[in-house]
């Protein structure tokens, strides 16, 4: 699935009788915020911060570039599987 195909999923505004129906702005939060394709996995918390809004695919990613947090670019120490 790729960015496009969601934001038009998320662009269709009508349902099957064609009538508008409104998508919430929470439509999108479940969704990595770092790529928008995955669903997030709120049980991986990056620290020192705890922010739990990716997936573990870009938690991983993000912590081998040792680039600092995608979301506020603070410096990552390690992450955490929460359970």
């Amino acid at each position: 699935m790729t960015i496009h195909s969601i934001r038009m999923m998320l662009d269709d505004t009508s349902d099957d009788a064609g009538t508008p129906t409104t998508v919430s702005a929470d439509a999108a939060v479940d969704f990595c915020e770092v790529c928008l394709v995955a669903p997030r996995d709120t049980r991986i918390a990056l620290v020192p911060y705890g922010h739990q809004r990716i997936c573990e695919s870009c938690a991983n990613e993000v912590h081998n570039q040792r680039r600092g947090c995608p979301l506020c670019r603070t410096l990552i120490s390690v992450f955490l599987r929460l359970y």
